[in-house]
């Protein structure tokens, strides 16, 4: 998938039997709207929903007006019209700060983070999650404070602001210690361990999600995990404990709402499929994989969404081409030598000492391995990695 999006939930407005048949309807529309972006579908029609959230304003129907703009933002998004989608979640801010509604602006600000996030406006994006972040503290709300720096952990990583995304990923680990809560902590831990991965540590990063999957969490931390999991394997070369992974996340996804998961995963199995059937020369395991892969195309086609055709691209790619495909554009290290190099760098330049420790024990680890033939793995395209 690509990130997690989160829509506004509501009680809804009162349904008695002197509500008007019109606006029975556009609530009727705006639950539908809602089911299909659950589970991973991006219904055509805009204009109705347009319609409803104006005859909710019109009726002074607020808080049905607020979740119709945030559920257009997320259609709009889906669809890849960025900027009617910014425009949508900015008329959700303006409600919710008429209303002075804490809900409501935590909402809107999470949304318009993440949507300027999206369009590349960085600056703004940060901006947007600092304030979320802020108001959360002063509620002493832990659990939301948490949520927002793992929005803030996303939003710098995206503008390329790896300290910032660092510290505050470690912040964010703290915060869950803190609330004593095994699903928070299973996320905080995720998080950085999905930054460890794509600053060039799996190793590391593979300890710490599979430190985290020893905490009891909800199925879609899991899935979320055996991903995270698979994708450093992948990075290390081991496909055999990828595909084990990745076929533990699939079975998981089949009782998940969002039909995107269950396509994505799908990708994934193909791609370890195909790289572990690449080495072992096994033609029965390549064909195998690609039908995984074409599967997971038909699937994709019919929810269109451009970042889960992307993965359904690489899972096809690598079925023909197996870890060439993967590589990708990546410039590789050409031995563990040279990658051991780049982590020392590392650690000189960053401030953190989560990042230090990483690249140490990630050193240790390149010590076992010796020169090999073949490219260093740890730089590889990790597409299937679940976004921060």
């Amino acid at each position: 998938m690509p990130h997690e999006k989160m829509n506004p939930s509501t009680e809804g407005p009162d349904t008695a039997t002197d509500t008007p048949p019109e606006i029975k309807a556009a609530l009727r529309l705006v639950e539908s709207v809602a089911q299909a972006l659950l589970t991973g579908r991006a219904p055509r029609g805009r204009k109705p929903l347009r319609d409803a959230i104006r005859l909710f304003r019109q009726s002074g129907l607020l808080e049905d007006a607020f979740r119709g703009q945030c559920l257009l933002a997320e259609l709009e998004f889906r669809q890849d019209e960025l900027e009617r989608a910014l425009t949508a979640a900015r008329a959700a801010l303006r409600l919710a700060e008429q209303h002075l509604n804490d809900t409501w602006l935590d909402a809107s600000l999470e949304l318009l983070a993440r949507l300027n996030a999206a369009a590349g406006q960085h600056a703004r994006a940060q901006e947007h999650a600092r304030e979320r972040v802020q108001r959360a503290r002063r509620r002493g709300e832990g659990l939301t404070t948490l949520s927002a720096l793992l929005e803030l952990v996303r939003i710098s990583w995206q503008a390329g602001d790896t300290e910032t995304a660092i510290h505050t990923a470690e912040e964010a680990v703290e915060e869950a210690a803190r609330s004593e809560d095994a699903e928070a902590s299973s996320r905080a831990e995720q998080v950085l361990g999905t930054l460890l991965l794509r600053t060039g540590c799996p190793c590391a990063a593979y300890h710490c999600f599979t430190a985290a999957l020893r905490n009891p969490a909800s199925p879609d931390s899991r899935i979320r995990l055996l991903l995270s999991r698979g994708s450093a394997s992948m990075c290390l070369g081991n496909y055999d404990s990828a595909a084990r992974d990745f076929r533990r996340a699939l079975r998981d996804t089949k009782a998940h709402p969002d039909q995107r998961l269950e396509v994505g995963t799908t990708a994934a199995l193909a791609a370890a499929e195909a790289a572990r059937g690449h080495e072992e020369s096994n033609a029965a395991r390549l064909a195998k994989a690609a039908k995984l892969a074409e599967r997971a195309a038909r699937r994709s086609r019919r929810l269109r969404d451009s970042d889960l055709e992307r993965k359904v691209d690489v899972a096809q790619a690598t079925a023909a081409r197996g870890e060439e495909a993967l590589a990708g554009a990546a410039q590789l290290p050409r031995s563990p030598r040279e990658a051991a190099g780049a982590l020392v760098a590392l650690a000189k330049e960053t401030m953190s000492e989560t990042v230090v420790a990483a690249c140490r024990r990630e050193v240790e680890w390149l010590a076992t391995l010796g020169q090999q033939a073949r490219p260093y793995r740890c730089d590889f395209h990790v597409p299937f990695l679940p976004g921060l």
